[in-house]
């Protein structure tokens, strides 16, 4: 599936499509670190980290 289409959604709500936005979760993080680093060096990576805190905002329908 092409990014244009897999990433159009936009989680965020700032009217960027994800597979653009660079930080497409809204938390302030660029997501180009988001999930390869070790923020508080404790040997999990950001991505699975269970001290790291996401925001996602409220999706009402």
């Amino acid at each position: 599936i092409p990014d244009r289409i897999e990433g159009s959604y936009d989680f965020d709500r700032d009217g960027t499509p994800n597979y653009l936005d660079l930080d497409a979760d809204g938390d302030g993080q660029p997501d180009q670190e988001e999930g390869t680093g070790d923020a508080d060096g404790d040997g999990f990576p950001n991505y699975l980290d269970p001290d790291r805190h996401l925001y996602l905002p409220m999706i009402s329908r």
